[in-house]
């Protein structure tokens, strides 16, 4: 028996895990080793063996099935590699555009732009190195051929699409210049998202719209909340507002009940992505995977019954809650929710030049990840995703699927069409 203090714990049948001596592996690496310790008597315990756990039959939603977490671990796997040139490889490889003053990048979902690391752990050597954009600058640049790199059009971290990065300072402040004349004077909204929504917007204006928000700070929230409201004059001369212009189009949607969604193509001039989640979520049409403008749209069934302007006094009633219909379509549980990312996918930005530049204007253009692809499919349903998902992944587009026109015809026998999933995902993952 080994004794232990009865100030730790006052309870005869409790569990603690207790750490034992450091060990060194063959690999160099400190490993802790730890035990589970009960209760018996007065001041002694006994260790608990741990049996073997008993196999689980594979369901849908494991991840070892379901293909789109499989996409999403292997994007957490690149994004989290400690290796800083595995990162960067996957940066020289999805070059979009270059020329002598600027270069364009596909940045994929989660990789940070810095790493700030909390102030406790600043001056520790418990913090472990995090690649994110900014230590990855100067050997780009190295092999781009040119002296230092600008983040000039950044990305936020949880999304993914066209970066931008400028090769002086001269140009990078000219093309900053650019982006905020486009914003301001011109209007003109210069970057193309993509978005998945869990519903359909209502009342989205396909002509340009000229938006006002504000931040407010809520207690229970990390981050400011984007607001929008109705400014004065005044409070526009003295900076308290921010002002967008915003315009979008819906491109696909499912009307069936229980699994309304849609693809939304969205034009905005803000470089943020608060302001799509947060005018989405008031057209009654939320992010899929956002967490933090969900709570606004109040919808029972296909009625759209209000907007909440203000948070409930029980907080944020995270993570977002989906319907049965959606969650069967993605093929997962509430459960995998809380790790979904917000669809938000910048696939495309306009350069639009100075008269006395004389340069013609074009267009950075991204595709749509794989991840956002297959979840397209999954809650869509129609002919056009299928093409896409087909065209993708050349391996399963005889078995993806019948579309939902097909599914409603008599002629189309839809029983049987997955086939054997993992058969089918480890084909598509080599």
């Amino acid at each position: 028996m080994t004794s232990i203090s009865r100030k730790t714990c006052r309870l005869l049948g409790c569990c603690h895990l207790l750490k034992q001596e450091k060990t060194v592996t063959h690999n160099s690496h400190l490993s802790f080793t730890q035990r589970r310790l009960r209760h018996e008597g007065w001041g002694e315990v006994r260790e608990e063996k741990q049996g073997p756990q008993k196999s689980c039959p594979t369901q849908k939603s494991s991840p070892n099935n379901n293909l789109l977490l499989q996409l999403l671990n292997l994007n957490k796997q690149m994004v989290n590699n400690k290796d800083p040139f595995y990162v960067m490889d996957h940066f020289m490889n999805n070059i979009l555009y270059e020329d002598e003053n600027m270069v364009a990048f596909n940045k994929p979902m989660g990789l940070p732009l810095t790493y700030n690391p909390p102030k406790s752990l600043r001056n520790s050597d418990m913090t472990e190195p995090v690649v994110n954009l900014d230590g990855l600058l100067p050997e780009l640049a190295k092999r781009l051929f040119c002296s230092k790199l600008y983040v000039s059009l950044p990305v936020d971290r949880m999304c993914s699409g066209v970066i931008i990065l400028t090769k002086s300072e001269k140009y990078n402040q000219y093309l900053r210049k650019r982006f905020f004349s486009l914003k301001v004077t011109d209007q003109l909204p210069y970057q193309h998202w993509e978005v998945l929504c869990v519903g359909i917007p209502d009342k989205l204006s396909k002509e340009k719209e000229k938006l006002y928000y504000s931040k407010e700070k809520y207690k229970d929230i990390y981050l400011p909340q984007t607001v929008f409201c109705k400014p004065s004059k005044n409070d526009r001369k003295k900076g308290q507002v921010y002002s967008t212009t915003l315009c979008g189009e819906v491109i696909g949607r499912n009307e069936e009940k229980g699994v309304r969604s849609s693809h939304v193509r969205v034009s905005v001039t803000s470089a943020t992505n608060h302001v799509i989640p947060a005018y989405l979520s008031e057209r009654f049409a939320p992010v899929l995977g956002d967490q933090e403008y969900f709570w606004r749209a109040v919808t029972v069934g296909r009625q759209n019954v209000m907007i909440l302007k203000q948070i409930p006094s029980a907080g944020i009633p995270r993570p977002q809650e989906l319907s049965k219909g959606i969650l069967q379509n993605l093929e997962i549980n509430q459960g995998h929710v809380q790790n979904l990312p917000p669809f938000l996918h910048r696939s495309a930005v306009d350069i639009v030049h100075l008269k006395k530049a004389k340069k013609e204007p074009f267009t950075i253009q991204t595709p749509l990840p794989d991840f956002f692809l297959v979840t397209k499919y999954r809650l869509l349903r129609d002919q056009r995703s299928r093409t896409e998902f087909s065209e993708r992944f050349s391996y399963v587009s005889k078995k993806a699927g019948p579309s939902k026109e097909e599914r409603n015809s008599d002629k189309v026998n839809t029983e049987g069409w997955e086939g054997n999933l993992t058969e089918r995902n480890e084909k598509i993952l080599e």
